[in-house]
């Protein structure tokens, strides 16, 4: 797997006429050039010939373990790395090998006793005193069996396969199986064949065949996207598949110490009309570092493995979002995800949960898979996915519970697997509504997973729904961050810890609300000036009057203090109170009052307090209704009233307003004579300013419509 992430072209031997120099140099080249596949045999004879006859150094020995490590030859590299640690001969560097060499070749009951050893000879070694810490974990993952199986899926006799992803009802996935073209083209690392994508059209029937001419015209290839002349792949795509995320090798090569590598580049296509553009605004790459394996997770956001400069160590897996119009600079994921080594392949299922393969982390050997995990330490995902060899390129449909693994733990030959887990009949109902009760549609619930730290957003349906499949052991925060209309929800807590049909209902108030209070008489006919008073919490009093149609509107926050009651008061009309039930719930609401009449005794009948004309002096019958109003003040001592009075039209405005003033004084000075503070009552005269007829000046009226206009009026004041 050592090609897996950079990849290399390569520079020219030189040769010497002595033969062990020879040798020597020529393994030395090869092993410069990353040509270990060719170093290898060559270190191996010359370790042999130390071995036996002395000849050389125990230099042989390391980069005959080297070469054979990076081809991927572990228990050659095992076999010469074990003669440096038996003939005492081994560094610090050689133990922590031996070590990942016991792992990668299954040997894991060596482990311990082999620390052991080491720390007898280099006690204080920092490094070896953390496999120490390390190995009991390592050998206790041997009992960690996992839920899923594993099973071949191809196994082709030629080329190596892996990460395999779905596209329409087959996969897409990354073989070097192929030759394309007409020269020969292969990787010297591992002399493989450069990497193409292929796709088989039905993932039941893995094995698809090409005929020889069909080979020669490349249709074992995916050509949706142009293939180039070295690596192609991993590819992978968003939900839909009108995104797709693919690596390759860049075409311009960065040159360090006369080796010159080809890093990894990542390119995002949008599938536009049928056919697969490059989207430009897409470039996280430069030729001095990798940038590859993509993926998208649930939000549609982008992650991916760089060895950029800035990370922990390694190949560190970052994101990246696009917002605005623009992408975000790359953000490391952290210490609960990478390491001083290299962290691959990442992978988001719908759940929101990631996956990726490591080799920081603690595990059995090579890449081991792991999720991400907030407790500091990523779940290893146990046997038999992982193994002592490398495994990655997880993909899992968590829905339906199968996927697909790579893994080269058959004679260290990268080999696609299918995998499979128990899927568990849980599901989750999360029903938003405001406070009181009424669904809210089209809201983004967020989806925390704790263990994995990833946060997933659903949109809630009509009915303010939103249906989640967790698997068992998931544990989610639910929550509703608000909007222009909503506050936010109080976050919510469910682990799935047994199968079931489960509900959370999240809460939400509204930020704003329109409030409504209409007055109406017996008739259905509006009540004007009609006294509002709007008792809180905090014992506050808001007070207003009601408009010509009977109506007082207000707008309140969701921050303002509870409403406890709404008191309604009318001259000549029973008090109404609206008692409220206290609650914090800021709903709209449209209060709708029929106010009851009071008795003739007490009805105030302000028609009948009438002037003669031109004439200010109370009328007897007058005097009566006054004292109807006077008794109903005194029932009220909090009640403050205006009351005006009107003229008609005939004589100037000037001389009208005078006489209007002084027929609301005489009334205001009855009431006061009566017993009333003259602070609780006002006299306002509007002379002809406010007919409530057509009989202005020059209109010929009849008297009864000119006594209409001749008239007292009521209005409660707000102080």
């Amino acid at each position: 797997m050592k090609k897996i992430f950079i990849f290399l072209f390569l520079f020219c031997a030189s040769i010497t006429s002595n033969a062990q120099a020879f040798k020597e140099d020529y393994a030395k080249s090869l092993s410069a050039q990353f040509k270990f596949v060719e170093a290898y045999p060559v270190w191996a004879d010359l370790s042999d010939n130390f071995v036996k006859k002395q000849k050389g150094d125990w230099s042989y020995l390391r980069m005959a373990t080297e070469a054979a490590y990076n081809s991927e030859q572990y228990k050659n590299a095992l076999h010469w790395n074990s003669i440096i640690t038996r003939g005492n001969q081994a560094l610090p560097a050689d133990w922590t090998l031996h070590f990942e060499l016991l792992r990668m070749n299954n040997m894991h009951s060596l482990l311990v006793a082999s620390v052991d050893s080491a720390l007898t000879l280099i006690p204080a070694e920092a490094a070896i005193l953390e496999w120490k810490k390390q190995a009991p974990t390592i050998v206790s993952y041997l009992q960690d069996t996992s839920e899923f199986e594993v099973k071949d899926f191809r196994n082709v006799s030629k080329g190596e396969e892996f990460a395999a992803v779905p596209y329409e009802k087959g996969l897409v996935f990354v073989t070097s199986e192929f030759n394309t073209g007409f020269l020969a083209r292969k990787d010297t690392w591992t002399g493989q064949n450069y990497y193409e994508l292929t796709f088989i059209k039905d993932a039941n029937s893995p094995y698809d065949s090409h005929s020889a001419i069909g080979k020669l015209k490349n249709n074992d290839v995916w050509n949706e996207i142009e293939h180039t002349y070295s690596h192609d792949g991993p590819i992978s795509f968003n939900k839909d598949f009108t995104n797709a995320l693919l690596t390759r090798n860049f075409e311009e090569l960065d040159t360090i110490a006369r080796v010159k590598y080809a890093r990894l580049k990542l390119i995002l296509f949008k599938k536009e009309e049928g056919k697969w553009i490059e989207d430009v605004t897409f470039n996280f790459n430069d030729k001095h570092f990798s940038t590859g394996h993509g993926v998208f997770d649930v939000n549609g956001n982008i992650i991916f493995a760089s060895d950029r400069p800035g990370g922990l160590g390694g190949s560190d897996l970052y994101n990246v979002s696009y917002t605005d119009g623009k992408w975000s600079v790359p953000n490391n994921l952290g210490k609960y995800v990478n390491t001083s080594s290299d962290e691959l392949f990442p992978f988001v299922d719908s759940n929101g949960t990631m996956y990726f393969s490591s080799k920081g982390w603690v595990g059995l050997g090579g890449l081991d898979v792991f999720s991400a995990n907030t407790a500091g330490t990523p779940n290893h995902i146990g046997i038999p996915i992982n193994t002592s060899s490398d495994d990655f390129a997880f993909y899992l449909d968590a829905e339906a519970g199968t996927g697909y693994l790579s893994s080269n733990r058959n004679s260290h030959k990268d080999q696609i697997f299918k995998i499979s887990t128990p899927v568990y009949d849980i599901e989750l109902e999360i029903i938003l509504t405001a406070c009181d009760k009424k669904p809210i549609e089209n809201a983004t619930i967020e989806i925390k997973n704790k263990l994995s730290n990833t946060t997933i957003s659903q949109k809630t349906d009509k009915e303010g729904k939103v249906l989640l499949k967790p698997r068992l052991k998931d544990e989610f925060e639910i929550s509703y961050s608000g909007n222009e209309l909503y506050a936010s929800s109080k976050s919510l807590p469910f682990n799935a810890t047994s199968e079931g049909k489960f509900k959370i209902n999240l809460e939400s108030n509204y930020l704003k609300s329109n409030q409504t209070i209409t007055l109406l008489d017996e008739n259905g006919k509006p009540l004007v000036g009609s006294l509002i008073q709007i008792k809180s919490k905090d014992n506050t009093v808001k007070k207003a009057n009601t408009n010509e149609d009977g109506v007082y509107s207000w707008s309140r926050t969701s921050t303002e203090s509870v409403l406890t009651e709404i008191n309604c008061n009318t001259v000549s009309y029973e008090d109404h109170m609206i008692k409220l039930d206290g609650s914090d719930c800021n709903a709209p609401q449209n209060y709708r009052v029929t106010m009851q009449k009071m008795s003739d005794e007490k009805f105030v009948k302000l028609d009948l307090v009438l002037y003669d004309f031109d004439k200010y002096f109370l009328r007897t019958a007058s005097e009566k209704e006054l004292d109807k109003l006077i008794q109903y003040m005194m029932e009220r001592p909090e009640l403050i009233v205006e009351l005006s009075s009107h003229t008609d039209c005939r004589g100037t405005n000037s001389y009208n307003e005078v006489l209007s003033q002084n027929r609301a004084q005489s009334c205001v000075n009855y009431i006061i004579k009566k017993g009333i503070s003259k602070d609780r009552i006002i006299a306002k005269g509007y002379g002809e300013n406010q007919l409530t007829n057509k009989c202005s000046d020059g209109v010929n009226c009849t008297e009864e419509a000119h006594q209409a206009n001749r008239r007292t009026e009521l209005r409660f004041v707000i102080k």
